[in-house]
């Protein structure tokens, strides 16, 4: 090794320490740069046939850093001609694409990649979604003809072999740029040490989700029988459906005519945990849905009178091929949905798909907030499809800025109502969007799907207030209670929802809101958007988000409970027709206990009853293992180790040899005198003896002369 790199390699060593500050002692530590809190990383997922998504090895993967700071360094990674394994840097989000990273690991060089904090105003447009999304539902392909998400680059779908994670926090992707500049720049990149990184995301999946939950059974049988600890591949991703009436039908009340007000609940995203807000796909049509709700509760009484009730469903895991409407169907059809009625006596009344007269789903609503046209897309030409249409066309011609028109697009985009047409091809629904032929939302099911985008204006700061978001929403709240009464034939006007802004505010910028703060059931402890990511039944975030969906729907459709009722509680155990609630405010006059005909039910796909992995979507997700690592360290020139090595090598020959060398002359080394043998006394030289015998004489006549 040269002079220089022997100098690069000395300041490398003191940057490193630096870094780590002289107060750590242990060696390893002082050699990497830990980058803790990153979990925003992709993640493997299985589906019914294959595993999808990414991990490390076990153990970890590493390689030399490499900067993409645009898309034309790609080309530059691409004429690297050596043998050594990378770590590709990406500055942006924005370049997070699957045509960039399959162009980037078809070198077999690509070890791992990770993702700079990104300023997201900057990133025009992403979408890891494919261009027809859910298309697993699509039998037929008319759903896909379409490509109703152009830039969705299906990024989601690639199963990788090498870990991808995004830097969150701006300290972290300093350490990395510093370390890049400091060590990979320029002409120092052809000199050692060069600037590298460890990343270990090492996930227990394997196969399609079938065999994935076989050997997870396995292993939960080992652990049981042998004590032992053996790790769970993965669980079934499907959380919980969110249900509730207009005014509460049990069980002793059967449905006679219902309208059902349907969206989506969840959110997903590419990168574990990144912004899953959802602000367009589905916050929408979850916030429009609960306008509804306020609109159409004044007018409860001239709905029981006329045998209709309103019932409105948030369905779970719909980004994983419709898991919850699919099953929200499959329950239907054994009668139980919303609730299994052996384990009650009292219970919301089942619903059936025959049951129901009327079906509108409320999609993305906000993609061009101040464009303020929404298309209809009806599942079919029949006389139920078209009444709805034709009502909402009409409402919307009452509503200022807001207009409803036929989509100019005879296909049904991808949507919950595929769901019921796979039980009953004949079923009459109609899809609310913003957007026509294709999704105006640059953002499609990933984490730039943010509410600032589509114009609104809260903040943490400012707290709920007006903007084109939430105008836009009350307004097509308003005309959906409008076609729902125009439907039922209440001759009423349908008021406008007052509380929107505090909905969308509480769902998309911070759950510490005034109304999640009144339910003593909820405990919020930072100000953040709820995050809806479907995820599976014992992530930690699992139970939070759904009772926070939950809480809205319930605060927009609470009734006082009985006064008496001081503990707050359903008559009996086995009594599910409500769900019973404290809300508390010092100033607030109206706490207290209350009720609200709102359920729970069952998202998970029915492939993981009926075990008809074909029939069936069947998405789970795996398990990180307990060390999730991204560390920088440098690594040193090769050739200094292969010296070091030989020199090393060369001294222990002649060690040995000196040893044995030693070990074999050790008595002329150590005995001089080696002509002696052992245990012999010792030869005098000739004449000697008489010398000595002369000498002894002479003493002894000294000593007789003496006495």
């Amino acid at each position: 090794m040269s002079m220089i790199s022997s100098s690069r390699f000395l300041i490398c060593a003191t940057w490193l320490l630096s870094l780590v500050g002289s107060s750590e002692t242990d060696v390893f530590d002082q050699l990497y740069v830990e980058m803790p809190g990153q979990r925003n990383a992709c993640v493997r997922r299985s589906n019914s046939t294959s595993a999808v998504g990414c991990q490390s090895s076990e153990g970890g993967q590493s390689g030399i850093l490499f900067l993409i700071d645009v898309e034309s360094d790609i080309h530059e990674f691409l004429k690297i001609k050596d043998s050594w394994s990378y770590i590709v840097v990406f500055r942006s989000l924005g370049l997070l694409t699957s045509s960039n990273v399959m162009k980037l690991s078809s070198t077999n060089r690509l070890n791992g990649i990770l993702v700079l904090k990104t300023n997201l105003s900057d990133v025009e447009s992403y979408s890891s979604q494919g261009s027809c999304p859910n298309e697993w539902l699509d039998r037929g392909g008319a759903m896909c003809s379409v490509q109703w998400n152009p830039r969705g680059t299906d990024l989601f779908n690639l199963p990788l072999d090498f870990p991808i994670v995004y830097l969150s926090s701006d300290e972290n992707s300093r350490k990395v740029l510093d370390c890049y500049k400091n060590l990979n720049a320029g002409e120092k990149a052809n000199a050692f040490p060069l600037c590298s990184a460890w990343m270990d995301t090492f996930m227990y999946s394997s196969g399609s989700s079938e065999v994935c939950m076989r050997r997870t059974r396995q292993n939960q049988w080992i652990n049981a029988i042998t004590s032992t600890t053996m790790s769970s591949q993965c669980s079934p991703l499907g959380g919980l459906n969110v249900f509730g009436q207009l005014y509460s039908q049990d069980n002793q009340h059967p449905y006679t005519k219902t309208v059902v007000i349907a969206a989506r609940a969840d959110t997903v995203t590419y990168l574990y945990d990144m912004e899953n807000v959802g602000a367009d796909a589905y916050g929408s049509g979850l916030v429009a849905l609960l306008g509804v709700v306020e609109a159409l509760r004044p007018f409860e009484s001239q709905f029981e009178s006329r045998g209709f009730n309103v019932l409105f469903i948030l369905f779970d895991g719909e980004f994983f091929d419709n898991s919850g409407s699919l099953r929200a169907v499959y329950d239907m059809g054994r009668g139980q949905f919303p609730v299994d009625p052996s384990l009650y006596d009292s219970y919301p009344a089942l619903l059936t798909t025959s049951d129901i007269s009327a079906y509108i789903e409320l999609g993305q609503l906000v993609s061009s907030p101040s464009d303020g046209q929404l298309f209809v897309h009806p599942s079919d030409g029949g006389p139920e499809a078209e009444r709805v249409v034709n009502a909402l066309i009409s409402a919307s011609s009452s509503v200022s800025g807001l207009s409803v028109s036929n989509s100019s697009v005879a296909t049904l985009p991808p949507c919950s109502i595929y769901s019921f047409l796979r039980s009953n091809s004949s079923f009459s629904g109609v899809l609310l969007t913003s957007y026509d032929a294709e999704y105006d939302n640059r953002f499609y099911g990933d984490a730039l799907d943010l509410p600032e985008r589509f114009g609104m204006t809260a903040t943490v700061e400012t707290g709920p207030q007006p903007c084109p978001y939430t105008n836009t929403l009350k307004k097509t709240s308003r005309v959906v209670a409008q076609a729902v009464l125009d439907v039922v034939g209440v001759p009423q006007s349908a008021p406008e929802p007052s509380n929107t802004e505090e909905y969308s505010y509480c769902l998309l910028i911070n759950t510490n809101c005034t109304t999640l703060r009144r339910f003593t059931e909820i405990t919020v402890n930072k100000a953040e958007p709820l995050s809806r990511y479907v995820s599976i039944a014992d992530n930690d975030q699992f139970g939070t988000s759904l009772v926070g969906v939950r809480a809205l729907l319930q605060d927009a459709l609470k009734v006082p409970a009985d006064p008496n009722n001081t503990r707050c509680q359903p008559p009996s155990q086995t009594d599910a027709s409500a769900i019973y609630f404290s809300l508390y405010s010092e100033d607030w006059e109206e706490s207290g206990c209350w009720k609200a005909p709102v359920a729970f039910s069952e998202a998970q796909s029915p492939a993981f009853l009926t075990h008809d992995f074909q029939l069936y979507p069947a998405w789970t997700e795996s398990y990180w293992a307990d060390l999730f690592v991204v560390k920088l360290y440098a690594t040193g020139d090769p050739t200094v180790d292969m010296v070091a090595l030989a020199v090393g090598v060369m001294v222990a020959v002649v060690s040995f040899g000196v040893v044995i060398f030693i070990r074999v002359q050790s008595d002329i080394l150590f005995h001089p005198d080696s002509s002696r043998a052992p245990g012999r006394p010792r030869r005098m030289p000739a004449g000697s003896e008489e010398s000595e015998l002369n000498t002894n004489i002479s003493h002894q006549t000294a000593a007789a002369a003496a006495a």
